[in-house]
């Protein structure tokens, strides 16, 4: 566990992927949520939800709503895959492979502006000038 803290708080963003089980993201990653939070304060996450043929909607909101109440920003969009577009545990589909990849992208681009102005204002202390930043 100590690697696993020591990596997301060293991280400046996050790619999130889950399954979607019963309208919801897989146990493992909510637990990630549970023991992390302090970690992900401040940074970003793109999502990307599995499905077995539907827009993996709820599984995607799951998960940005958790990143969120950790003090985190999400992506405004998420990519949605059928687990059908695997092959031998590899992304096969053209346009989900394009839809993982654009995400990974925007995260690497906000992140360290994001970061940046949360840590900015975290050295503001605790007053209400730092926003939420002084809370964490």
């Amino acid at each position: 566990m100590k690697h696993v803290r020591e990596s997301a708080a060293w991280a400046q963003g996050f790619v999130l992927a889950s399954p979607e089980y019963h309208g919801s993201m897989s146990g493992a990653l909510k637990n990630w949520f549970d023991f992390l939070w302090r970690e992900i304060a401040g940074k970003v996450a793109g999502v990307v939800a599995v499905t077995s043929g539907g827009h993996a909607e709820q599984a995607a909101f799951a998960i940005k709503t958790s990143f969120q109440w950790c003090r985190g920003w999400t992506l405004p969009f998420h990519a949605a895959v059928i687990h059908s577009n695997f092959e031998d545990g590899r992304l096969v589909d053209p346009r989900g492979l394009d839809r993982v990849q654009r995400v990974g992208h925007d995260v690497t681009r906000y992140a360290p502006l994001l970061t940046r102005g949360f840590d900015d204002a975290s050295a503001l202390g605790a007053e209400p000038p730092s926003g939420f930043a002084g809370l964490s």
